[in-house]
């Protein structure tokens, strides 16, 4: 279950994973996606993944946290922390792309939130020693992928580097 709650914006469904992102929020008094009118978003907020790259792509350099309560569970992780309604990327994954991994470098205290084309959150866990947070997608399906940074803090706000990797295949 994922909540989302504080600011006044809502957002409306433009893809299957906001769209049950926004049936999940319905009840909270706040939509995370604000009709994400994608139009609207700034440019340097989209990407798509290169096939054919290999190492760790700088998405964007971007502040982690924000106004709006996010409370979740992923894989058995706690996902609650405050970042902005709106998310910090959103990169389209194109067919066979193998396994992904979210970075964010900067805060160890950060975390990375990512919703895949299947509606589903995904968390980073707490990072070992000094670990960067991750997320790691494995079998990527083809789609857009809203992923936020996050603190554990109201309104604590903390530079940092957003990235996404395409890993090698075993």
């Amino acid at each position: 279950m994922i909540k989302f709650n504080g600011g006044r914006k809502s957002w409306a469904a433009a893809t299957t994973a906001t769209a049950a992102l926004c049936l999940l929020l319905a009840g909270c008094g706040f939509s995370l996606l604000r009709s994400p009118d994608f139009d609207r978003m700034p440019a340097e907020r989209f990407g798509s993944l290169d096939p054919s790259a290999t190492g760790p792509r700088l998405l964007r350099n971007t502040m982690a946290g924000g106004r709006a309560s996010v409370a979740g569970e992923a894989d058995g992780r706690d996902c609650a922390v405050y970042a902005e309604p709106v998310p910090d990327f959103v990169l389209t994954v194109p067919e066979g792309a193998g396994t992904l991994r979210f970075t964010v470098l900067g805060s160890v205290a950060a975390k990375v939130l990512v919703v895949g084309p299947d509606g589903a959150l995904r968390c980073s866990a707490p990072p070992k020693k000094l670990g960067a947070p991750e997320v790691v997608v494995a079998n990527a399906a083809a789609g857009r992928y809203l992923v936020w940074t996050g603190m554990p803090g109201h309104l604590v706000l903390k530079p940092v580097q957003l990235f996404v990797e395409r890993l090698a295949q075993k």
